[in-house]
């Protein structure tokens, strides 16, 4: 019997059992003769057990990829004086004055980001890379001078940011020059 349940009879002298997971039973084990005209069943036995945690399911991960391009305004979703926001394909990119002088500049084909200015990349899921096509291998420069979280990496006129810490927003919080940029690619894991 277990746990006070109706007794099963098992002709073995192993019994499988599957029960709840991180649950405690109770089994009263008793053995019994095979002619049991000339011979008495054994006293029961009691058999404590607890059954095993529940096995830790990881979510299944995704990578995706998108891009953001400045190629005209219709993506930008934000324009003042002091802030401006573009969105598409589940990318924003945030560019605040924040320490610039300079109001931010309405411009596309390429987007100016004006010196001491702060931006934001925010994807739908934690950031593995960000490559920034900068129109110029000297706003790449400018670009990699100004960011202090990941690895960073210049090829020609492209700026490839490598992180390890999980986020779903980059800051650059102060470009060190004006940077112009055709587009942005973030890479991102999607649970």
């Amino acid at each position: 019997a277990c746990n006070g349940e109706e007794s099963e009879t098992v002709e073995a002298t192993r019994y499988e059992f599957k029960g709840e997971y991180e649950t405690a039973y109770t089994f009263v084990v008793v053995a019994m003769p095979k002619d049991q005209e000339a011979n008495i069943p054994s006293e029961g036995t009691k058999v404590f057990v607890t059954t095993e945690a529940a096995p830790v399911v990881e979510p299944e991960v995704k990578e995706a990829t998108a891009t953001i391009t400045f190629d005209n305004t219709s993506k930008r979703t934000i324009f003042t004086a002091s802030q401006q926001v573009w969105e598409e394909n589940g990318i924003k990119v945030i560019n605040d004055k924040a320490y610039s002088t300079s109001a931010v500049a309405d411009y596309a084909k390429p987007a100016r980001f004006y010196a001491n200015s702060k931006i934001t990349v925010e994807a739908p899921g934690n950031i593995v890379s960000i490559v920034f096509d900068c129109n110029s291998s000297s706003y790449a420069t400018a670009l990699k001078n100004s960011i202090k979280t990941g690895t960073v990496s210049v090829s020609s006129d492209k700026v490839t940011v490598t992180l390890t810490d999980e986020m779903t927003s980059f800051v650059i919080e102060k470009l060190s020059a004006q940077v112009r940029m055709d587009s942005i690619t973030v890479t991102y894991y999607l649970e």
